[in-house]
């Protein structure tokens, strides 16, 4: 604002435009508590879920290698299917 050429200086308001400021903090700090809510929210039930997988590790794996494995011949089906029509 100082620092503003001789002749060409604005006035207070036309160079930090506070309504501008007041906005775009108000929705910064809008977002950052909407962030903070669903976080505290979710904590509880994901750290739940990784207590249940470090336990069950082995039951989890091999849900998962199946899971991955159903998808996989899945789109191999499709794949094959789409070149023969």
């Amino acid at each position: 604002y100082a620092l503003q050429q001789k002749g060409r200086e604005l006035p207070f308001r036309e160079y930090f435009q506070p309504t501008s400021f007041l906005r775009s903090s108000g929705v910064g700090s809008t977002i950052m508590g909407v962030a903070l809510a669903i976080g505290m929210l979710v904590t509880s039930g994901v750290e739940t879920l990784l207590l249940f997988v470090r336990a069950n590790l082995l039951i989890v794996l091999g849900l998962l290698v199946f899971v991955a494995a159903v998808t996989l011949f899945r789109r191999l089906a499709r794949t094959r299917s789409s070149k023969g029509a």
